[in-house]
């Protein structure tokens, strides 16, 4: 029994009908077999007449009586499914009021979250997350609830830590690439892992030519650009590759991601083992700029410079399409 169907009536419910139905049409087929087989034949009405006709339809008759309770039964059920239906649709309208609330608390906490986003940025001098990404930055952090069990306001930890990872692999490169001291030896250990392919005649002209920080800077963001695009796709932000962008650009909205994800973690430490903290943040950022200063970038505007500069200062091109991703 379907007892989703909507029946408005009890003269449209099957079951009804089906209780009438099937006891009138037995017992007036049993009233003509037994018309026809026993020779009866139609008379007034009188005590002796009746009296044969109760004899001879006394089980047509019960059948033919038993599709009152029958049909009770039904009238019975047909209620129960009302009342239920009844039930279902204010337990459904009770579920979609709760729902349609907490989706009025979500966008309230996105209206909160654009305010103090916009605090944010402007205080901690972000470069290229812009107050008009708030609402695409809250979406990805906090899901948007698509059922009443979800929470309307919660923190997607796993996307925290996602972003984290980057953090912690970009720092262990930076570090990676920081003990390369600026020797000749180290230079050419450096140009070997940036261009394994050239001749030793190459590799010594870059080794008296190339700026060792300038290396370490392309190397660095040539390997870490796939995952960039990642993050930033996850974040909802703009992504500055190092095929197209200034070198400087792609380092500041690193640095903007590191300061976005110490944002969402306002407990810091205490709470989060993945919250990366101040100290590192300026410890991370000191080096990069030391690296800036004492490269080839300082040369040119700071935000200039760029890729193709690198490859016309080495004499090569597509260098950076053949690195490792």
């Amino acid at each position: 029994m379907n007892n989703n169907k909507k029946i408005s009536s009890v003269f449209t419910y099957s079951y009804f009908w089906i209780a009438i139905i099937i006891p009138v049409s037995l017992s007036s087929l049993l009233m003509s077999f037994i018309f026809i087989n026993d020779g009866l034949s139609i008379e007034w009405p009188s005590k002796e007449t009746l009296s044969v006709f109760l004899e001879y339809m006394n089980v047509p008759l019960w059948i033919l009586g038993s599709a009152l309770p029958l049909a009770t039964l039904a009238t019975a059920n047909f209620r129960a499914l009302q009342f239920q239906s009844n039930l279902n649709y204010q337990e459904r309208t009770i579920e979609r009021q709760e729902f349609e609330h907490k989706i009025d608390l979500y966008h309230k906490e996105l209206t909160l979250f654009k305010e103090k986003f916009s605090a944010v940025i402007f205080n901690g001098n972000f470069k290229f997350i812009r107050p008009e990404d708030a609402t695409i930055i809250f979406t990805r952090f906090y899901p948007k609830p698509t059922k009443k069990e979800d929470p309307y306001f919660e923190i997607d930890i796993e996307k925290i830590e996602y972003i984290y990872e980057f953090m912690k692999l970009f720092e262990a490169k930076v570090f990676e690439l920081g003990k390369i001291a600026n020797t000749k030896r180290n230079k050419l250990k450096f140009i070997n892992l940036l261009f394994p392919d050239f001749s030793e005649e190459q590799k010594i002209e870059q080794e008296n030519s190339i700026n060792i920080y300038s290396l370490k800077i392309i190397y660095l963001l040539g390997v870490m650009d796939a995952t960039l695009l990642q993050v930033c796709h996850a974040i909802g932000i703009r992504h500055f590759s190092i095929q197209k962008e200034p070198i400087t650009l792609i380092i500041k909205l690193i640095i903007d991601i590191y300061a976005l994800q110490t944002s969402f973690l306002d407990d810091g430490e205490s709470k989060y083992s993945f919250y990366f903290s101040q100290k590192r943040q300026s410890a991370l950022v000191d080096i990069l700029n030391l690296w800036i200063k004492y490269s080839s970038i300082s040369n040119v505007k700071a935000d200039e410079y760029t890729a193709d500069d690198f490859r016309h200062e080495c004499f090569i091109t597509e260098v950076l399409r053949s690195q490792p991703r």
